[in-house]
């Protein structure tokens, strides 16, 4: 709990960001009513992840059970979401804003919010799941996400950022997924992550993609 307090991150160490496991474009997403008429326009409303509040003031807060995803960016916030919207469908933002637009030209609806949505797929320090108990101060952490496929350790970041905001943190982990084992290895002062720009966050930098060639047909 103590070295979760350390201001400038060079106590509390933290693994290389998680980039999005899954092929997930970059893009913003909007929720729309699924029960409008095809024919019909409806209103574009982006979608936003909320910030769960510190533990004093869970009370007024509605959503006890969900996502959540700690961002590289704001490494003290946690951002969380339900997974399912009733009576909504998540879709591509084809627009910025809010909009009036007809509902049959509206492609790739999908029913569910994924952890890459509370980011718009950027690098995270943890994500997973947690519910919180009927005390209004235990939480239940799990590192479960498809897309980031965050190993154990990453629960050890989330508790120490769970606690800072007056919660009781209890951990179910989920074992790594194939290839998660270098995650302790490269484990850093979190300092170090933040000073680095976000092309030398990975070894190598960016990866280059190479265009092939076509072959003429004649």
């Amino acid at each position: 709990m103590s070295d979760c307090k350390s201001p400038d991150g060079t106590v509390l160490r933290a693994g290389p960001p998680l980039k999005k496991f899954r092929t997930l474009n970059v893009f913003k997403h909007c929720l729309v009513n699924e029960n409008a008429p095809p024919d019909n326009t409806y209103d574009e409303i982006p979608f936003v992840a909320k910030e769960l509040p510190d533990q004093v003031k869970i009370k007024s807060f509605q959503l006890l059970s969900g996502m959540f995803v700690i961002p590289y960016d704001r490494p003290r916030t946690v951002l969380v979401s339900e997974e399912f919207f009733p009576g909504k469908k998540s879709v591509r933002c084809r627009v910025q804003r809010r909009g009036n637009l007809p509902f049959d030209k509206r492609s790739r609806r999908q029913a569910r919010i994924v952890h890459t949505y509370l980011t718009e797929a950027a690098p995270v320090i943890a994500a997973g799941e947690y519910s919180i108990d009927d005390d209004m101060k235990t939480v239940t952490i799990k590192n479960d996400s498809g897309h980031y496929h965050p190993p154990p350790e990453t629960l050890e970041y989330a508790k120490c950022v769970f606690e800072m905001k007056g919660y009781d943190v209890i951990r179910d982990p989920v074992p790594a997924p194939p290839g998660e084992s270098l995650f302790v290895k490269n484990s850093l002062p979190l300092a170090n992550w933040l000073k680095k720009p976000y092309g030398e966050w990975y070894e190598g930098g960016q990866r280059k993609h190479k265009t092939r060639k076509r072959r003429s047909k004649y």
